[in-house]
């Protein structure tokens, strides 16, 4: 594939990291897109077999859907670009490799002990714990995707579903509880980057070319 998604970036360069505008683009669909979802889903009820839906449910329902395709597709074609670099895959997903497992244990004995003191360090300084926590949501979303598209085939135009299929709809609603804490967590942690002059916000969100 050509060109670069990401700078290239090792675990032990800490370079500032640069975002290419499509992923900056996926990243902002990504992010509308699962927050539709989170609050949509809150309008959705649990299927009752034998009881047909009013309208309003179909709609949601509809709505609900049609947005988590669109997530799912979002998601899947960040991965596809991000995955065909090697930094970006040892950023987002450390922990299959030593040295990424290093870096990140490393990380988390200096890093931890200085946010209870308030400190926290620029992005660009260290970024395997990030990476990873990113990395964690992302997984989770495309789980959330892939059995929200189970659910969409496997329940009945009734709410009637099979015992498997209800296992996928509890760990779907689970799964949406997780993405909410995660949302909320990541939001927190790059507002607090933003209040320290580190303009996270920023630079994710400018939908703008790099020069």
């Amino acid at each position: 594939m050509q060109g670069n998604v990401f700078h290239k970036v090792h675990l032990c360069d800490y370079s500032p990291m640069k975002y290419d505008r499509t992923i900056r683009i996926l990243h902002f669909g990504i992010v509308l897109s699962t927050l539709f979802q989170i609050f949509s889903e809150k309008l959705i009820g649990f299927p009752e077999p034998g009881h047909p839906r009013h309208a309003m449910d179909t709609l949601f329902i509809g709505i609900h859907e049609a947005v988590g395709s669109i997530a799912l597709i979002l998601i899947c074609v960040y991965l596809i670009i991000v995955l065909d670099e090697l930094a970006s895959r040892e950023r987002l997903f450390p922990w299959f490799n030593a040295a990424g497992r290093n870096n990140l244990w490393l990380e988390i004995r200096q890093d931890i002990p200085n946010w209870l003191r308030g400190k926290i360090s620029p992005p660009d300084k260290n970024h395997a714990i990030a990476g990873s926590i990113h990395g964690l949501g992302i997984s989770l979303a495309l789980l959330l995707g892939l059995t929200g598209s189970m659910l969409f085939l496997g329940i009945g135009p009734r709410g009637d579903m099979t015992p498997d299929i209800k296992v996928i709809w509890e760990s779907h609603s689970i799964m949406a509880t997780m993405i909410l804490i995660f949302v909320a967590g990541h939001a927190g942690m790059a507002l607090v980057h933003e209040f320290k002059g580190h303009k996270i916000l920023r630079e994710m969100f400018r939908l703008k070319k790099i020069p």
